[in-house]
């Protein structure tokens, strides 16, 4: 059975999940493989001030579509709510992605006490390099983060996010870097510092222009 909403207090273990790329996995009995089960969703945690929409794979090709609606139903919410909850709405990272495992990302981005959108940034650096690692079936997406702040990227398969077609580090005084020339991405690229949909593929799907 699939959650329609997921709130991360109420089940902590959700969250793990979550990270571990294990909620919704499903396992093929005959050959093995691990399948990911896709439906839309909402995660919260207002302990941490996450608020994600999760739709399905397909609706990435009309990603502002989605986004729009994804952010009415937020103002929504917290202007016809408890009026105890509503000054913190400018406190929450409101984000709309398209699958578990750009959740599982965006949680472990956040938890590392990092910000989105620059790490999206640093997507954009690797694709000035090597425009192949982002394809019609390709995605990238932050693998682990290690323990002295570099960064470990993968190019994954858009149907199968644990099939690493490429990987590659980060340094960390890149990351560092970036982060340090955080107001110069966000003049260039403010797009990814906003609530909604936070990725570089605003550029690549649905008629958004390559800016790389």
């Amino acid at each position: 059975m699939l959650a329609a909403g997921l709130h991360a207090k109420r089940a902590p273990q959700v969250r793990a999940q979550i990270l571990r790329g294990e909620l919704h996995q499903v396992t093929c009995p005959s050959c093995q493989l691990a399948l990911e089960v896709h439906g839309s969703l909402a995660y919260t945690d207002f302990d941490r001030y996450h608020w994600v929409e999760v739709g399905l794979p397909e609706q990435r090709l009309s990603w502002s579509e989605t986004e729009r609606h994804a952010l009415a139903r937020f103002d929504r919410a917290f202007n016809g709510g408890a009026p105890v909850i509503q000054p913190l709405r400018e406190q929450f990272f409101v984000r709309v992605v398209f699958d578990l495992d750009e959740l599982r990302e965006r949680l472990q981005i956040w938890d590392a006490g990092l910000d989105d959108g620059l790490v999206e940034c640093l997507k954009l650096q690797a694709l000035r390099e090597r425009p192949s690692l982002l394809g019609e079936q390709r995605r990238i997406r932050l693998h682990q983060i290690a323990s002295d702040g570099a960064i470990s990227m993968a190019s994954i398969h858009a149907g199968a996010p644990r099939d690493l077609l490429a990987t590659w580090t980060v340094p960390a005084e890149v990351v560092r870097a970036t982060v340090a020339d955080a107001a110069s991405w966000r003049t260039e690229y403010p797009e990814l510092f906003g609530p909604g949909f936070v990725s570089i593929d605003r550029y690549f799907v649905s008629g958004g222009g390559n800016r790389t």
